[in-house]
């Protein structure tokens, strides 16, 4: 993730050296510079900043704020702000609709003949055909706010704005509120009928992992979803591409997860059937332990996993400086969640050998494929076969010193036929 700001600030003569240390201090860069003002007690400078995070950018402001006789902040401009203004995505018509004309001739034409296709077809014959639901659920709360359902709703909106640039396809962010599970599944039969296909971002804090095949079961359209397709595909692809790099065996490698869900669950037989040896699994949770012993997987401790794994993968799950200390040298880490200055010291200091941060980035480079694929084959679920094939796939197209591919490097159309294909 990469945020933009732009800043006014009149800096005393001899002190812009300090303030650009101060931004390369707390994740920032410069990526502009532009003399505004010039007098004797200082210049005004125009600079375009851009971070990691809205933490680090709010700690150079307030780290320069301290020191107002070398540095006046005059002013302060998300650069995104605008752009933002009413959400990620902008609806257009199909049609053009400029005059009266346009709308006798064209607009109710069209109309016309769609709704005969339509008497005559059904929905593969209307617009429905290209219209995907990218839905998370939330848990009701009463007294809660509106925040858990906004938040979903922008991380929605975020996948369906790639959905419709890579795969071509009409996605619509949506947020159902439910208190059992039994619930979401009635609220998205009930709208399943104007969509071609789903693709399920979350549904709430799940813990059994019974409660998500409850939901693909209740599906009649083509179904991807994050924690089953999508994070299981990337992750057996960075698993079998730092065994393969770093010269492990499948028969004699073992992967611990620090943390549980239904990925890892789902990872879990993948990684059977791929031959590795031993899958290890620590969480909090006794309900996501006992299935991934279930999935022929062992339970056991943060210690063992960090002492005998040689695949680490650290999802969810808290895990804190002293956890991570206790990783052993030469092991392999893939991260799920962003990872700290200071984490990333630590595995410096303790000899990981190598470090894989799965980003929000690698996760659109997979999500379009795969949701394009079922579309086309009318998959209600990706099988395994498939996933592993995937996984293969994307293995193959990263780039040398990579372990992903590219998000504008082709691989949507690749994956999409791939999965489209007849089961072999």
């Amino acid at each position: 993730m990469k945020l933009l700001s732009e800043i006014s600030v009149r800096i005393k003569r001899g002190f812009l050296p300090h303030l650009t240390n101060e931004l390369y201090k707390r994740g920032c860069e410069m990526r502009s510079l532009a003399q505004l003002e010039q007098d004797g007690g200082g210049d005004l400078f125009a600079i375009e900043v851009q971070c990691d995070s809205m933490e680090g950018f709010a700690a150079f402001l307030e780290r320069i704020g301290r020191f107002s006789e070398n540095f006046e902040l005059v002013s302060v401009r998300n650069a995104l702000d605008e752009l933002i203004e009413g959400g990620l995505l902008r609806v257009s018509g199909g049609l053009p609709l400029e005059q009266a004309d346009d709308f006798e001739t064209k607009v109710l034409g069209a109309t016309a003949l769609l709704l005969e296709r339509a008497a005559s077809g059904g929905s593969a014959r209307t617009g429905i055909a290209r219209n995907v639901a990218v839905v998370s659920g939330v848990r009701a709360n009463p007294g809660g706010g509106t925040a858990p359902v906004a938040e979903e709703y922008v991380r929605n909106e975020r996948d369906a704005l790639v959905v419709s640039r890579f795969a071509g396809l009409n996605a619509y962010p949506l947020v159902i509120v439910f208190d059992h599970i039994e619930d979401f599944v009635k609220s998205l039969r009930a709208i399943e009928g104007t969509f071609a296909a789903v693709r399920i971002s979350s549904v709430g804090e799940v813990e059994d992992p019974s409660d998500l095949e409850q939901v693909s079961a209740g599906v009649t359209v083509p179904l991807v979803t994050r924690d089953h397709d999508e994070t299981p595909a990337l992750l057996l692809a960075v698993i079998d591409g730092l065994s393969e790099k770093n010269g492990l065996e499948r028969g004699e490698t073992s992967v611990g997860f620090a943390g549980i869900d239904c990925a890892a669950i789902r990872l879990t037989h993948l990684l059977a059937a791929r031959g590795y040896r031993r899958i290890l699994g620590c969480d909090a949770s006794e309900t996501l332990m006992l299935a991934l012993e279930k999935a022929g997987g062992l339970a056991t401790t943060l210690e063992n996993i960090f002492g005998n794994a040689d695949i680490v993968v650290r999802g969810a799950r808290d895990v804190t400086e002293a956890d991570l200390r206790k990783i052993r040298p030469g092991q392999l880490v893939i991260s799920l969640v962003p990872v700290t200055a200071e984490e990333e010291a630590v595995f410096r200091e303790r000899g990981v050998r190598a470090h894989v941060v799965v980003s929000e980035q690698h996760r659109a480079s997979v999500l379009p494929g795969l949701l394009m694929g079922a579309h086309r084959a009318g998959l209600c679920g990706i099988d395994d076969g498939r996933i592993i094939a995937a996984s293969r796939l994307l293995v193959e197209s990263a780039s040398p010193g990579a372990y992903l591919p590219e998000l504008f490097g082709g691989i949507h159309d690749r994956l999409a036929g791939l999965i489209s294909a007849p089961a072999r």
